[in-house]
């Protein structure tokens, strides 16, 4: 059953309009896509390449499965999908990559599970009621749900270009699984072959795909967006250098996306939030959080770290941080207040604490 929560979520966002004619055609896709059940002998990193016929754009399709959790097929698109995905297999530092809280809410995709009907939302079922949808397998989670993320965004409903993006897609996922489950040794993936980029002229309607319909290309991630740095006017950056430095004094501090949506006119999103602790201690000493706008969430780290340095009345003489983005970001104004900073892939103390703010919030917005 849809929650309140969820409920007004969808009352304070606009739910895009799509085409009846191409919801039907969409549902009836996903529906076959789910008989064929291609997690069974699928993995994720066997990924297919296509380009959007109307844009160009690469698009990379994988089958989510193979442990049973989720059961879907994830399409990644432009950078933010692409450096996502790919990372995924090419990441140096899975320990980083997975500590990362903005990771799993920085993609670029679109997406369609296959859940149980209870799974779905007010706005989902009467879609499906307003087409005369049900699946051909009423057990084992065969609904369709239908969702786009974008970057520092909720999972939200398809618009009519994303719906006509899966519906391009799904005929060529499924026959690319087929010919997958078809081969002797179907142990291909991204990180020994590359991805299979399908030709163009190969047609589902008129024989299955063979192995002269891909093209195999190394796609290596495309490079991280180079960090912005915290902007802090000069009056205020004066003010900071005439306090005195504790050497004994230390600080965590890190921003990342809030887990809990904010609504919008157009999707909910999340926004970034920024909080500075005392170091061995549980004092909180700046926080701040910002709309959609902070991009990388610069504006909610330059006010926290302000706050913190004006409420301790000191410089700390040192900053740990958790991740390199958050350093490279802090580096030049740690620089100009004497400033030294570390990273600290862990910052348990800092993560504890905006746990329980974020549980603290959490229980407010289901009062």
């Amino acid at each position: 059953m849809t929650t309140k929560k969820n409920q007004r979520r969808e009352e304070a966002t606009a739910i895009p309009q799509v085409e009846t004619k191409t919801w039907q055609a969409l549902a009836k896709e996903a529906d076959a896509f789910a008989k064929l059940e291609p997690w069974n002998w699928m993995w994720d990193d066997q990924i297919l390449g296509l380009r959007d016929p109307k844009s160009g754009e690469k698009l990379l399709c994988c089958v989510l499965g193979a442990l049973q959790a989720v059961r879907g097929l994830l399409v990644f698109k432009n950078q933010a999908g692409h450096l996502f995905l790919l990372s995924t297999f090419f990441e140096d530092d899975p320990i980083q990559c997975l500590t990362d809280r903005n990771r799993g809410l920085d993609r670029d995709a679109l997406q369609v599970e296959f859940v149980g009907k209870a799974n779905l939302t007010n706005v989902d079922r009467r879609l499906f009621s307003s087409i005369g949808f049900s699946p051909s397998k009423k057990r084992g989670g065969h609904w369709p749900l239908f969702r786009s993320t974008l970057p520092g965004c909720y999972p939200w409903y398809l618009t009519q270009t994303e719906a006509e993006t899966l519906l391009y897609v799904l005929p060529y996922a499924r026959a690319f699984s087929i010919y997958l489950r078809e081969l002797a040794n179907p142990d291909i993936g991204v990180v020994e072959s590359g991805v299979a980029f399908l030709v163009d002229d190969y047609d589902t309607t008129k024989r299955p795909m063979n192995a002269a319909d891909l093209k195999w290309e190394i796609m290596l991630p495309p490079p991280v967006m180079p960090a912005e740095p915290i902007v802090i006017d000069e009056s205020t950056l004066e003010s900071l250098r005439q306090l005195p430095q504790e050497a004994e004094c230390e600080l965590e501090l890190d921003v990342s996306y809030l887990a809990l949506p904010c609504a919008a006119p157009d999707r909910p999103f999340f926004p970034h939030a920024a909080l500075a602790v005392l170091r061995n201690s549980t004092i909180v000493c700046g926080y701040a959080c910002t709309d959609r706008t902070d991009r990388q969430g610069k504006n909610a780290l330059s006010s926290a770290f302000v706050s913190a340095l004006k409420m301790l009345g000191c410089r700390p003489a040192a900053i740990y941080v958790q991740h390199q983005r958050v350093a490279e970001a802090l580096c030049s104004t740690a620089d100009e207040l004497d400033i030294t900073i570390f990273i600290d892939p862990q910052l348990e103390l800092l993560n504890s604490i905006r746990e329980m703010f974020e549980r603290g919030l959490s229980v407010l917005g289901r009062t």
